[in-house]
Parts: C-alpha cells; sequence; structure tokens
C-alpha cells in the first residue's frame, strides 16, 4: 500500500472534516500533447499501475502515473499549521482550519508541513480521468461545496465573490471554487483531470 501527500486548502481541510468532501480533483501533468485524447483507460498490470490515453481514430498510446496512488492506496493530507511554542506551550502542533487560534499566529505553509503532523488520513477509492469542465452536478457538490437552504431550492456559495448564496447550480459554484484555487486559465484550457473519490479513515 502506497502512501502519498496530498494539499488542501484550509476551506478543503474543513469540507473535510465536515465529512462534505469526498472528491478532489487535480491537472493531469504534463497534459496531452497536440491532436488531445478522447478515451482513457487504467491499466493495473503495471507497477505501479499507469493510465493509457488514447487520440481519436489512432491505436497510439500514451502513458500517465497517477501521482496520488492506486485505488486502495492512502493519502496523507497536508495543511496550514503552526507550531506554536511559547503562546501554547502543551500543544505541539495546530491547525488553521480549526480555527479557533488567534490571528498572531506565524503559519507555516502546508507545502512544508511534514509527515508526521498529518492528522487526516484518506483512502482512495477510485480514480478516473475527465476534462474538469465535464463536472456533474452530484460531483460538485462532492468537491465538499457550502451550502445553505431556501424555502425551495438549496444555494451553493460563490468562491469568488464570498456571497452566501448566490448560485442554485453546483456546478457554478464548483468553477468558482476552481477558480479561486487554480485561476481562470485553468479553468479556460479545460484540462484533463485525476478525479480521486476517497473516505476519510
Amino acid at each position: 500500500m502506497k502512501e502519498s501527500p496530498i494539499l488542501f486548502t484550509t476551506e478543503m481541510v474543513q469540507a473535510i472534516l465536515a465529512g462534505r468532501k469526498t472528491q478532489t480533483r487535480r491537472i493531469v501533468k504534463p497534459q496531452p500533447g497536440e491532436g488531445g485524447l478522447v478515451s482513457w483507460s487504467q491499466i493495473p498490470e503495471y507497477a505501479p499501475p499507469k493510465w493509457a490515453g488514447y487520440k481519436l481514430n489512432s491505436e497510439k498510446e500514451e502513458f500517465w502515473k497517477c501521482r496520488y496512488g492506486y485505488k486502495g492506496d492512502l493519502l496523507w493530507v497536508k495543511e496550514t499549521y503552526c507550531l506554536p511554542k511559547a503562546e501554547f506551550p502543551n500543544a505541539e502542533v495546530i491547525y488553521k482550519a480549526d480555527q479557533k487560534w488567534p490571528d498572531l499566529l506565524k503559519w507555516k505553509s502546508s507545502y512544508y508541513m511534514p509527515k508526521r503532523f498529518a492528522r487526516i488520513w484518506l483512502r482512495v477509492k477510485d480514480i478516473r480521468v475527465e476534462r474538469v469542465q465535464d463536472i456533474t452536478a452530484a460531483d460538485a457538490i462532492a468537491e465538499g461545496l457550502e451550502r445553505s437552504y431556501g424555502a425551495y431550492t438549496t444555494y451553493y456559495r460563490d468562491y469568488i465573490s464570498n456571497e452566501s448564496h448566490p448560485f442554485d447550480n453546483p456546478v457554478l459554484s464548483y468553477m468558482s471554487l476552481w477558480l479561486k484555487i487554480n485561476g481562470r486559465d485553468k479553468w479556460d484550457a479545460n484540462p484533463w483531470v485525476w478525479v480521486i473519490e476517497f473516505e476519510r479513515v
């Protein structure tokens, strides 16, 4: 069983802790070259397993390995953290996602969080490949969107404007989340992404 790190923003860590987030999308690197790919298949016979991409009207294959592992593997979450020292001498490490700490703390980037501080572990349930703009409403909700409820409609947060309930379409809400994290160009390019389904363990 492979154990791999995965970074999440503070908001997405909170969504995992709340039980809302069971999927994440990460850009396939490198992206396919000219001509694009129209189909993908998983080849488990490789060790570790690889993915094969096929171009339209061509039997030529291109191969990728997902850095996040394979079904059954574990991911340990890297999140924004702090070593409190003098401020909280009895705490070895604290996490920004808990939202109960003063703003004066010097937070460390999730990028630098060592494995020994990981408190959230995820088991990979499934991995597939698709275009980011092909996300369905159900999958957008599984990405951990914040929701509010009207008399007849469920509303989903706009992560750009931070309005409480501007969207009744979860795909638009997810698009705003993607734009906030990855930028407009990464959405407009409609890249191939790893769709990683997971459960907390």
